[in-house]
């Protein structure tokens, strides 16, 4: 579901505030290409357009009361990027542990400064879907 079916995800939201859930959150939420768990069908934030998507899950959530959290994630070298075809980064070069044979490359200083902004634009964006709860996993 994710950024692919916004509908889809929005609807299986709706249903457990629907059922009295108090909270409601995404699961991990992409925050940069770079985080891409393609093939999985994960929400996502790195653009403005993303916002919209993630609002209908937020007012559907909202529809029945209950609190909208979103799950900011970056999944460094666990991220296979299989549609955007970046290199994984991570805290050093290593392979990959998760899914498909890969090799993440080390982050720079200069990476760790984006790193940090990319989850500051991912966070702001939540808030402008109206996301009650924003965790950020790093």
């Amino acid at each position: 579901m994710g950024f692919n079916w916004p509908q889809s995800h929005a609807k299986m939201r709706e249903m457990k505030a629907e059922g009295g859930w108090a909270v409601v959150c995404t699961e991990e939420c992409m925050i940069h290409p770079s985080s891409d768990y393609s093939p999985e069908p994960q929400a996502r934030l790195w653009d403005d357009h993303d916002v919209k998507c993630l609002g209908l899950m937020v007012d559907a959530v909202h529809r029945h009361g209950a609190l909208a959290g979103v799950q900011l994630a970056h999944n460094g070298v666990g991220a296979q990027n299989l549609f955007t075809r970046m290199t994984p980064i991570g805290p050093s070069d290593q392979s990959s542990v998760i899914g498909n044979p890969g090799q993440t490359r080390g982050m720079s200083k200069r990476d760790i400064q984006e790193f940090r902004r990319w989850h500051r634009n991912a966070a702001l964006r939540a808030k402008r879907a109206d996301a009650d709860i924003i965790y950020v996993y790093a």
